[in-house]
């Protein structure tokens, strides 16, 4: 059964506690939207292997918890990028984004985790990959893409508070706004998870917001929203070249 992104954001309800709730810039057309369930199945199983970790979200910007908009970044007209911004290709995998010069590499990449960036305090960007055997499917299977990647999103305990389908640049996808307490340390963050789709590759962009105390996780959320947003208006992914037909 195929079923509508507005069918699936009053499923998960509109309720925004947080308030600076990421949102994207174009809906998703009605049967646009499902996925093979197996390869989002070893997904889940690397993320409950690693959920202490950072873990992914597409926007533009809503009014952050102050209720103000988000800034908008004054852009260096030599690189096109907001200054301060420098790109990153990963060249394994085909994806390109920009991203600030002060958010640093933490860890080196692997198979599955491209990228994973400090963002300040405990603050992170990651991305994370999978390819499957053949190209997704978005018009068979959202109910299971739904269940799927939202076990993915509260595998380590945290709690969703929104959920929205989004197109961008042609590619489908589905952002969860959630929040995590620590119960050993009674510390909480705010994460920004990002779904995104291209024939056969599957990203994972997690935005999280965990400053160090006294900084509330609502307010390193509006700190980092405008970085959240120009981050992903600037992710693209190679298109894979088509095979070529056969000989004969």
């Amino acid at each position: 059964m195929t079923t509508s992104v507005e069918d699936t954001q009053r499923r998960a309800g509109s309720d925004d506690p947080i308030g600076g709730a990421p949102r994207p810039r174009r809906g998703w057309s009605p049967g646009r939207v499902a996925i093979v369930v197996v390869a989002l199945g070893v997904l889940l199983a690397i993320f409950i292997a690693t959920r202490r970790e950072p873990t992914p979200q597409q926007v533009a910007a809503t009014p952050p918890p102050s209720g103000t908009e988000a800034e908008e970044l004054p852009i260096d007209p030599l690189t096109g990028l907001p200054k301060g911004y420098r790109e990153y290709h990963d060249e394994g995998t085909g994806f390109t984004l920009a991203h600030p010069e002060t958010w640093v590499p933490i860890a080196r990449p692997d198979e599955s985790r491209r990228l994973l960036l400090s963002a300040g305090g405990d603050s992170s960007l990651s991305v994370r990959y999978n390819l499957n055997d053949e190209p997704f499917d978005v018009d068979t299977d959202l109910e299971a893409m739904l269940t799927t990647t939202q076990r993915i999103v509260e595998g380590g305990g945290a709690k969703v508070v929104k959920r929205q389908g989004f197109n961008m640049r042609g590619m489908d996808g589905i952002s969860y706004l959630s929040r995590f307490t620590n119960e050993e340390t009674g510390r909480s963050h705010v994460n920004a998870h990002y779904f995104l789709l291209q024939g056969r590759k599957m990203f994972i962009l997690l935005f999280q917001a965990a400053p160090l105390p006294p900084v509330e996780p609502e307010e390193e959320f509006e700190r980092m929203l405008p970085h959240i947003n120009a981050v992903l208006d600037s992710f693209t992914i190679d298109v894979e070249e088509p095979p070529p037909p056969p000989a004969g």
